[in-house]
């Protein structure tokens, strides 16, 4: 199974793999994010980057991508593990507030798919 080697603030250097599966639901995920995934560990760098370069092109077509058009009141919930997610610029008018709030669920985790 592939796995790929991550940058980021908490854990440099960690690494995951690629397709994750949820136990609970069963469904698979990809787990790449270009800002994070720094190559295909055990791949030579040209082939790295073809293989992610085929992945983000996958990820990012419209077919696979939601964009929230926020209105007052409104609850977003995800599922963290099988979603890439970023925040977008937002014009809020003045003296509006955006407000967040994160809530965690514990479970068996994700695990990597075989």
């Amino acid at each position: 199974a592939l796995k790929a080697m991550f940058e980021g603030v908490e854990q440099p250097g960690a690494i995951h793999p690629i397709l994750r599966v949820n136990p609970l639901s069963g469904r698979e995920a990809l787990f790449v994010a270009p800002a994070y995934v720094r190559g295909v560990v055990g791949l030579p760098r040209e082939e790295s980057d073809a293989v992610l370069a085929e992945l983000y092109e996958h990820l990012f077509q419209p077919r696979n991508v939601y964009r929230h058009q926020w209105q007052v009141g409104d609850l977003l919930v995800w599922d963290n593990g099988r979603m890439l997610h970023r925040a977008t610029t937002l014009a809020l008018p003045p003296g509006a507030v955006r407000e967040m709030f994160r809530v965690q669920t514990l479970g068996p985790g994700i695990v990597e798919a075989s």
